[in-house]
């Protein structure tokens, strides 16, 4: 029997990731007529895009909140008769009997 705590290492990973899209816009499609790439009937801003393919990923920051803490005992011990330990009883002599008026009732 004891009593204590212990945690793990609380780290916060912020990650992004990118993709390039490749736009084009046809400023010239007739040297003679300019209303159709600027103002004709199918004019856009931009004439089209396709997604490139996808950028790696990129560690913005690593953050380490809390490092990590082995366990720490506040009552008793982490190991059997090391510092800390104490017995509590001799389980032989009193454990059967109760263990018996509880199956038998009180």
């Amino acid at each position: 029997m004891g009593l204590g705590w212990g945690t793990d290492a609380i780290n916060l990973k912020l990650t992004t990731t990118y993709s390039l899209v490749d736009c084009y816009k046809t400023l010239l499609n007739d040297v003679s007529d300019y209303s159709d790439t600027w103002t004709g009937v199918n004019a856009q801003w931009i004439d089209s895009c396709a997604f490139g393919s996808l950028g790696s990923e990129i560690t913005l920051q690593n953050f380490v909140l809390s490092a990590a803490v082995p366990q720490q005992a506040v009552i008793g011990g982490s190991t059997v008769d090391g510092p800390g330990c104490f017995k509590f009883a001799d389980w032989m002599y009193w454990a059967p009997y109760y263990e018996n008026l509880v199956l038998y009732g009180l």
